[in-house]
């Protein structure tokens, strides 16, 4: 069994590294995932509880950071500050639906948003 999670908790960090690059994978979650499974497959001997919060947090925080950067993305296109927290919100609530909600959740919510703002099409 700790074989099986050894080689999940690598293959999620395999994955998570993509992810940095391809953005519709969520990199710094798998990679956080890979890291929990490889401390736990070792007792948390290799990575500690220490180390393990602290990923967490950074996954937490480059997360956030991902959507900011959304958010602003349309901002400095000259989109609306409506459409901007359409774009974010859009982000959040695409998180849920996986790959096609992260590609498609931040260009409805700033679609809808900028209607909402100008009321044309």
């Amino acid at each position: 069994m700790t074989a099986v999670l050894i080689v999940l908790g690598l293959i999620a960090i395999v994955v998570g590294i993509l992810g940095t690059i391809y953005p519709a994978l969520p990199g710094l979650g798998l990679m956080f995932g890979g890291a929990w499974l490889l401390g736990y497959a070792g007792d948390y001997q290799v990575f500690g509880s220490g180390t393990l919060t602290f990923l967490a947090i950074v996954a937490v925080f480059g997360t956030a950071m991902d959507y900011v950067a959304g958010a602003l993305g349309a901002k400095y296109t000259g989109a609306s500050k409506t459409a901007v927290w359409g774009a974010f919100i859009g982000g959040i609530v695409g998180a849920f639906f996986s790959i096609p909600g992260l590609l498609l959740g931040p260009l409805t919510g700033a679609a809808i948003g900028e209607f909402m703002a100008r009321k044309d099409t």
